[in-house]
């Protein structure tokens, strides 16, 4: 049985110094406020976090950061290992090595191809690295998993599940159909509601709760009884404000950087630019959430 359990799993934002090196100092921060806000769980090197762009080298080291952060807050929260690669040596041993440190998971995108045949194959020999994964689904950045790939997988390899970030609420609702014992993750924070509530997911994978942990965490908890519609369109506009700069990930950073919790709003993947009119826009509304 694998360990990822029903709850909110921040993918956490990788800060840089000004010398585009990983400002651990800052992470340390950020990661306690999420702690704090009550979020089950992180997920380092993921795609907001810049996962393409780090070397492996430096995955291994935010895997060994959170580990380590976890043992020393002595606090219980869900480590979840993005691969943040195509390349499939890689990703083999960005998750050994996810495993040995002993993260509860790893995020695991797809090659960038839309031949389910070889996308499964893909994920039966990362499979091998005997640790439970996710697959990522996000079209907008690789291949498309559908539902029957997943079925395929989940029961019979150590896919256990999915991030659904494909903004597409029916094919939300079509993964537990297709493999009813799969652990799904909301990735598109707009349908937190919409997936919880109605039980088509299990969990949520949200970019936006690197600035607003709290707003997540209630929305999540409103969506597990059934409710959440007003919570969501909160959150909503905190995603409207973040979206409206053109740099979703430029934003979260602004806005972190802006509150004192990171010291630089630094992108290795090059960013968007975002305006000085944009910017002063963003964190009037945005940075004392």
């Amino acid at each position: 049985m694998h360990k990822l359990r029903p709850g909110v799993f921040i993918p956490v934002v990788t800060p840089f110094t000004a010398g585009n090196k990983i400002d651990f100092k800052s992470l340390e921060r950020h990661v306690g406020n999420l702690i704090s806000s009550r979020v089950n769980g992180i997920v380092v090197g993921g795609t907001i976090g810049e996962g393409p762009a780090l070397r492996v080298a430096e995955k291994k080291q935010l895997i060994e950061f959170a580990v380590g952060l976890r043992r020393r807050m002595e606090k219980c929260f869900t480590i979840i290992a993005g691969t943040g690669t195509q390349k499939l040596s890689e990703a083999i041993e960005v998750a050994k090595y996810a495993r040995a440190m002993g993260c509860e998971g790893v995020l695991a995108i797809a090659p960038n191809t839309n031949n389910q045949k070889i996308v499964e194959g893909f994920y039966r020999k990362l499979s091998k690295a005997n640790i439970p994964i996710l697959v990522y689904n996000i079209p907008q950045l690789s291949s498309r998993i559908s539902p029957e790939t997943l079925s395929r997988l989940v029961g019979r390899t150590n896919i256990v599940g999915v991030k659904d970030s494909a903004k597409d609420p029916q094919l939300l609702r079509q993964w537990k159909m297709q493999a009813p014992k799969a652990f799904v993750a909301v990735g598109e924070d707009t349908l937190i509601a919409q997936g919880i509530s109605r039980g088509s997911a299990d969990a949520a994978i949200p970019s936006t709760g690197n600035v607003a942990p709290r707003q997540i965490v209630s929305l999540f908890r409103q969506a597990r009884r059934g409710g959440g519609i007003k919570k969501q369109e909160q959150v909503n506009r905190i995603i409207s404000e973040l979206l409206r700069t053109g740099s979703f990930r430029g934003a979260l950073k602004e806005v972190l950087r802006a509150r004192g919790t990171i010291r630089s709003a630094n992108q290795r993947i090059p960013p968007k630019r975002i305006t000085t009119y944009r910017r002063r826009q963003l964190l009037s509304r945005t940075h004392r959430r």
